[in-house]
């Protein structure tokens, strides 16, 4: 039995009626249908009707996770994959929206985890498709980019990407995504054939509008309402009852419902709102209520309403847009303009309905879905097979810590690789015991021939470079004296560069404190990053840190690391890497344990030197214009960012709390969003 999992953790009420029912499908098929979401509208109900039809329904309800990012979509991508890790299903199928599937594909891609699955990416509009169809500019900050970040990765990176609209396949290709070679467009299927309100015995009743959409600029409410303010007093005299029938959103800030109130009462039309739970609620009302449609929704996720009601041959007026021509035809279109929209609401009661259908054969589009499950498109060949295992050179520069070298030297010995060498180079420690200390570990060490190098003090990048440049290896591995390497280190390394194509890999790495040799009595978080994101390299470190692999070719290349005494040099190397076009990625595992301690690189320096070095780093790749932006604009929120004091840190963990209850807890999400935006405006 083939066993399918869909991940949609950020989930819609018409997304999620869809999915039901197409799981519907899929069971009744022979497939065996679990799905994974975490927060939405009415989901207890879809829980439970997707436990009543034998759907494994998994919710996730915690999220936190002792890692350096706490953004909310990264957390929820970092749950599911690990919960995924214990699993084994045939294909899982990753909503857009958020990201879901970030590390899940990332390991994919540089560990070669779910080597046996299909990882497939349902693409029904991500979090910048959605900012531009609500005429918003969303939350903003670091927050958006990373998720902007993560969402675009996985439509890159997955197995095969899907959509039920190829407009969504256009949208992305003209905002220069990069989408996985492997697209499928599966339309939408109707589940209701016998469903038709039109007949020449079932006459219009013109005098009651039906808005489908969501109350909201994505539904195209405010289209709708500016049409209505159009109409002269004689016209809208004619319109006895407003039917807005969809889920809520919001317009500028205000609760959709209460918007669509607030305009019915002051215009003394009579109106009712139906928010169905699945589609089959819809095609009820209809049946019972007639009246003309209006569809002025640009989003394709309100496409499975427009769908099933031209099925149903019911009179619309629908927006003249890509996603929505992609469904019907001969229906009464208008271009998206209240202008537009009015005149044909003016004309409605002459207008031509019977003409109704859509553009393909829903039948065959089911079967073509259906069977798209039957070839999941996995590489089954081994690719562990075709890696070799070459030399790697471990570069070590050592300052001063007499007391860390000993045990990260041990923590080499144990490395699980066969073809590796040692190079420590002294980068002219004053203290005499750190002196003594090289000169023992280089006497025990000498019978394996790793290399202990002194030189004059100049800095730890140029002693990072002085390391390399004595290294023979063809991959270069940068690793601090204080550090502990995990057995698999190298390996993992050396395995994701290959299967990955990468020219450099970071990771992830596991903290602790103090000056102990066991990591485990004074265990930390896990510092987790995100890859080159170039867009967030200007404000911070997301590549990762010093302690990562690269081909010695490319670091040659790209002259190695900056040539003076900064403690941003890994920032700086890892953001000029992705600017020069080389592959750049993630590990997202912890390959080793990092020492922090009081005296840490981390903890000095100047945040103003340290950013203008990476500025000054993508002026080599921009033109002036663009670098003159970044200086006048990142700065400053840069040191907005990083100035906060341990209150105002609080103040913004306890707000992205609330909005996580807010997202829970549908009943007072109102109150909180307005509490919400009178905090952000203090």
């Amino acid at each position: 039995m083939k066993t399918i999992c869909f991940v949609m953790t950020f989930a819609r009420k018409s997304m999620m009626a869809n999915l039901l029912n197409r799981s519907k499908i899929l069971s009744n098929e022979g497939y065996r249908v679990t799905v994974i979401a975490y927060v939405g509208n009415d989901l207890e109900y879809f829980k439970n009707s997707f436990l009543e039809n034998n759907i494994e329904f998994i919710q996730i309800t915690d999220i936190n996770a002792d890692i350096s990012i706490q953004n909310e979509p990264y957390l929820v991508s970092y749950k599911v994959y690990h919960y995924l890790m214990q699993k084994k299903f045939d294909s899982i199928h990753f909503s857009d929206f958020m990201g879901s599937g970030f590390h899940s594909i990332q390991s994919k891609k540089n560990l070669g985890y779910f080597k046996d699955t299909s990882l497939v990416v349902d693409i029904y509009g991500p979090s910048q498709f959605i900012n531009e169809a609500n005429e918003d500019w969303g939350e903003g900050g670091f927050h958006q980019l990373l998720t902007q970040y993560m969402e675009r990765y996985c439509c890159e990176y997955c197995d095969s990407i899907s959509s039920y609209s190829q407009y969504l396949f256009n949208w992305a290709d003209s905002r220069k995504w990069v989408l996985s070679a492997s697209r499928e467009t599966h339309r939408y299927f109707s589940l209701y054939q016998d469903f038709n309100i039109f007949s020449d015995n079932n006459p219009i009743n013109s005098e009651h509008l039906i808005y489908i959409g969501e109350f909201g600029k994505l539904g195209g409410l405010h289209i709708f309402f500016n049409a209505l303010l159009r109409l002269s007093d004689q016209e809208k005299s004619t319109i006895k009852k407003i039917t807005f029938i969809g889920e809520n959103g919001n317009i500028e800030e205000v609760d959709g419902k209460s918007y669509i109130a607030n305009f019915m009462q002051s215009h003394l039309i009579d109106y009712h709102i139906f928010e169905p739970r699945e589609i089959s609620g819809v095609n009820k009302y209809m049946q019972m209520n007639k009246g003309i449609v209006i569809f002025p929704a640009i989003m394709p996720e309100n496409s499975t309403y427009l769908f099933e009601l031209a099925v149903g041959k019911m009179p619309l007026i629908v927006a003249n847009v890509e996603a929505n021509l992609e469904i019907v035809k001969n229906a009464q279109f208008f271009n998206p303009t209240p202008a537009a929209l009015s005149k044909l609401i003016s004309e409605r009661s002459n207008l031509n309905y019977k003409d109704i259908e859509i553009t393909y054969d829903s039948k065959n589009a089911m079967m073509q879905w259906i069977n798209s499950f039957l070839d999941t498109a996995i590489d089954h060949s081994n690719k562990f097979d075709h890696i070799s295992y070459p030399r790697v050179s471990i570069c070590i520069a050592y300052y001063n810590h007499a007391k860390y070298l000993a045990t990260s030297l041990k923590s080499l010995e144990n490395i699980d690789y066969s073809d590796y060498e040692i190079i420590v180079v002294n980068d002219g420690s004053t203290d005499e015991q750190s002196i003594m200390e090289f000169n023992r570990l280089q006497s025990e060490y000498n019978t394996r021939g790793w290399k202990f190098i002194n030189k004059y003090n100049e800095g730890p990048s140029i002693a990072r470079n002085y390391a390399a440049a004595h290294a023979t290896g063809e991959y270069l591995v940068f690793m601090d004296s204080d550090n502990i390497a995990k057995p698999n280190m190298l390996k993992d390394f050396v395995d994701g560069l290959q299967l990955s194509g990468n020219d450099c890999l970071t990771c992830y790495f596991d903290q602790f404190y103090g000056e102990g040799s066991d990591p485990l009595k004074a265990q930390g978080s896990t510092y987790t990053v995100l890859g080159p994101s170039l867009e967030m390299g200007p404000f911070m470190n997301c590549f990762g840190d010093t302690n990562f692999i690269i081909k010695k070719e490319v670091f040659e290349k790209i002259g190695g690391f900056y040539s003076s005494r900064v403690v941003t040099e890994d920032w700086q190397i890892l953001a000029k890497l992705s600017l020069s076009g080389f592959k750049i990625d993630v590990i997202p595992k912890a390959l080793f344990w990092y020492r922090v301690l009081p005296e840490s690189n981390v903890s000095f320096g100047s945040e103003y030197y340290k950013q203008r070095l990476i500025l000054q780093t993508y002026a080599e790749y921009l033109p002036p214009y663009a670098y003159h932006i970044l200086n006048s604009l990142c700065r400053p929120t840069f040191v907005n960012q990083k100035g906060l004091s341990k209150y105002d840190i609080a103040y913004f963990n306890l707000k992205d709390k609330v909005r996580r209850l807010a997202r829970k807890t549908p009943f007072i999400e109102k109150f909180i969003s307005k509490m919400v935006n009178i905090l952000v405006k203090r």
